[in-house]
């Protein structure tokens, strides 16, 4: 008679979810098995065992009724001849009979083997006599260093080859490293040329509120010691604006001579 697990072709350590997945499989197959017509006399034995499938499942899903299950199907297999616990014990007692003298002899034996081997080879060469290895090394050592030798040249190539590529590139890349240079320095010109008007803009508010303040402000100053401090403001900012384009002073006048003259042109 078959058991649950038998119904739902699946192991005694199945997990939840490969039962979960027989049982989806197995009402998927008798469904598919199933005749057109239900009352026809296979659709009878369909339904049954679709039953018992789904009454394996609701056993096997559940672990409480799972485990019960379990234990009366230990209790009703200890009479049976040839238990799995004999079988268990004797690969038991092999796996400790490996763990306890072979594994320690070949620890011992190899090393061992490793340094007579040594020895003798050691042997052998301070007397001139030709090892195996080395009569049988000379033909296979002559092919690999050909082929370490082709592999060199074929990496060779490819080094050229991407030296090439790069030359062949580099006159591109640097045309854009230049347009991106030019547009960059007109993008600060333009950023300078903003805050330049900004700081015109306050020069100028300044100058009006000299004129205003004059009397009260500046009463020991004369006009033309007011005239130097604003040209010596103008100069400082001017200087700050050369060092934030990484230019000297010389060539932030020649640029604001240039737009000047371009700004003459277009007018």
């Amino acid at each position: 008679m078959k058991n649950l697990y038998d119904v739902l072709e699946v192991s005694r350590v199945a997990s939840a979810e490969a039962i979960a997945a027989a049982h989806q499989r197995l009402l998927q197959q008798l469904q598919d098995e199933a005749p057109a017509d239900a009352d026809s006399g296979p659709a009878g034995g369909i339904s049954a065992r679709r039953d018992a499938v789904t009454r394996a499942y609701r056993v096997l899903a559940d672990p409480g009724q799972r485990k019960e299950y379990d234990e009366r199907l230990d209790g009703s297999t200890a009479t049976r001849p040839e238990p799995p616990d004999g079988r268990r014990k004797w690969f038991a007692d092999a796996r400790s009979y490996v763990m306890q003298f072979i594994i320690p002899a070949l620890v011992v034996a190899l090393p061992l083997a490793t340094v007579i081997y040594i020895a003798l080879d050691r042997d052998a060469k301070s007397a001139g006599v030709a090892t195996p290895k080395e009569n049988g090394a000379a033909e296979p050592a002559a092919m690999i260093e050909s082929a370490a030798q082709e592999r060199r040249l074929e990496l060779e190539n490819e080094r050229l080859k991407q030296q090439i590529e790069v030359l062949r590139l580099e006159p591109a890349r640097r045309d854009r490293e230049l347009e991106y240079s030019a547009q960059e320095r007109d993008r600060l010109l333009r950023i300078e040329e903003k805050r330049q008007e900004l700081a015109e803009k306050e020069i100028q508010a300044d100058r009006a509120h000299i004129d205003r303040d004059s009397d009260r402000q500046y009463q020991n100053q004369t006009s033309q010691d007011i005239v130097d401090n604003l040209n010596r403001t103008v100069e400082l900012q001017k200087d700050a604006a050369a060092a934030r384009l990484g230019i000297t002073r010389q060539q932030y006048n020649r640029l604001e001579q240039e737009k000047w003259r371009e700004g003459s042109g277009s007018r």
